[in-house]
């Protein structure tokens, strides 16, 4: 896993391997956070986990640690997709522009074999 964010747009690129595996299990890496404006501090490299929930109904959920922290000072952060958007990765190869923390943050996700794989 590769995973970047400038701001609350964060970028994760995933092996097949990795999509495979999220769809029965948690997987875990490290995002490269860099913030924008006042908040650019530098790269902050900060963990995250991303599972499936086939329950939730929103596209994606966040849950920052500790909780009311500024996305970029988190301790840990976990991404929850949906079913749909899990189905939308796993079949097109990238899933893209689901929203989180009202209409500010974007989460897009890309396999390798995706043409828009961020290296």
């Amino acid at each position: 896993m590769k995973a970047f964010s400038a701001g609350l747009e964060t970028d994760i690129n995933l092996t097949d391997e990795e999509i495979e595996k999220m769809g029965h299990h948690p997987i875990e890496g490290i995002l490269k956070f860099r913030g924008v404006g006042d908040n650019d501090k530098g790269i902050r490299k900060i963990p995250i986990s991303i599972k499936v929930n086939k329950n939730q109904r929103d596209d994606v959920e966040v849950k920052i640690s500790p909780k009311k922290t500024y996305f970029g000072e988190a301790k840990k952060i976990i991404f929850s997709i949906d079913e749909e958007y899990y189905i939308c990765l796993k079949r097109y190869k990238s899933a893209e522009g689901a929203r989180f923390l009202s209409p500010v943050g974007k989460l897009n996700l890309y396999s390798k074999d995706s043409k828009k794989f961020i290296i």
